[in-house]
């Protein structure tokens, strides 16, 4: 390869994707770039990766390029992996954990336009491109103040509906009987869905909060049982709520959407645990799936690459008894008719579960 005159990086990259190369000719190859960073080389793996590069793939490189150097009087000062399809979150955890400094990732679409996506100056870049202030998302002092009260989060980050959040919500709400429910979701389902139940039974809904709210909220918490409807929506509140929460719960389903949305919701669960100083983890449970299904080894094998997410015993399968009784505003519990039902022992399973979680954090 030619030498290239570059200034920077990104210029090095952009020079050669100015040479037009093409996808299935870039596949596997190594390239030195001359004159980058003084008199120093730098070697790039450029790859069209079909699934995201894990962790041990990058050790590997990075060994790779250690043992060039021993052989070489002009060895590589750097290494850039880019990728088509992105990076684990293992990776970035093991490059802050041990402080790389001479490699760079980015992240290249099929019209190969590249966005870089770490390195050790700027740290990790959030996909949607916006590199948020984590001490704007996260008041860490809310977890310090808050240690009597029990805080359940439901939510995850999809792209769509219909996942069974405001079930979850209604299902747990009726068997745990919380003191009080924060609505965060846009929609206010719950405060909706509030307004249908016996005017003796209703339960005690905080939705429209802005953030100062949010915040004297949770610090007034007391001892008492707070379930948070987490909207599906990335969000300030949503982060300070995630970061105030004893026990997070993400309802999912076993379509390939879903799976997308929970690599997000992990990426955003492992900057908040950044931000907060301590690893915060989710618990993921199957919603709306086949009420005979008893197997799900996609979502399974997925989790085991997300660090931030575990899967919960208990799910709750695709019933008639909970959009029925969601009619009246109560959960399936709460019905004599239904207690007993199907759904009914799934909402109690899931309801011991969580007490049991809730349980194993010390006061």
């Amino acid at each position: 390869m030619q030498k290239a005159a570059v200034k920077t990086f990104k210029d090095a990259v952009l020079k050669l994707f100015s040479r037009s190369l093409k996808p299935k000719s870039i596949d596997g190859k190594w390239y030195d770039l001359e004159g980058t960073l003084g008199n120093g080389r730098v070697a790039v793996v450029l790859k069209m990766h079909k699934s995201a590069v894990r962790s041990n793939i990058v050790m590997k490189l990075l060994d790779e390029m250690d043992e060039a150097n021993k052989n070489e009087d002009n060895g590589f000062s750097h290494l850039i992996i880019i990728s088509s399809s992105g990076f684990f979150e293992t990776v970035y955890d093991y490059l802050d954990n041990h402080a790389i400094k001479n490699l760079l990732l980015y992240s290249i679409d099929q019209n190969l336009k590249l966005t870089e996506s770490y390195s050790f100056a700027k740290g990790r870049n959030i996909q949607n491109g916006i590199e948020k202030t984590k001490s704007d998302m996260i008041d860490v002092s809310i977890k310090k103040k808050t240690k009597k009260a029990k805080l359940i989060n439901i939510g995850v980050f999809t792209s769509k509906g219909g996942v069974g959040k405001t079930t979850t919500v209604v299902q747990l709400a009726g068997e745990l009987k919380p003191e009080i429910i924060i609505d965060l979701d846009a929609h206010q389902g719950i405060a909706i869905i509030n307004g249908r139940r016996p005017v003796e039974q209703r339960w005690d809904v905080r939705a429209g909060l802005d953030k100062a709210a949010l915040i004297k909220l949770l610090k007034a918490a007391g001892d008492h049982l707070v379930l948070i409807d987490c909207g599906g929506f990335d969000s300030e509140l949503v982060r300070i709520a995630i970061a105030a929460a004893d026990l997070i719960i993400a309802p999912s389903n076993d379509e390939i959407t879903e799976q997308i949305g929970l690599v997000r919701f992990n990426q955003v669960l492992s900057e908040i645990s950044q931000a907060a100083g301590e690893p915060i983890q989710a618990h993921v449970l199957m919603t709306r799936t086949n009420p005979s299904r008893k197997n799900f080894s996609a979502i399974s094998d997925e989790l085991t690459s997300l660090p931030h997410l575990t899967m919960m015993t208990s799910k709750l399968s695709r019933r008639t008894d909970w959009a029925n009784q969601m009619e009246s505003g109560l959960g399936v519990t709460e019905r004599t008719a239904t207690r007993s039902s199907a759904a009914g022992m799934e909402a109690k399973a899931l309801a011991e579960e969580v007490r049991s979680k809730l349980a194993m954090i010390p006061n």
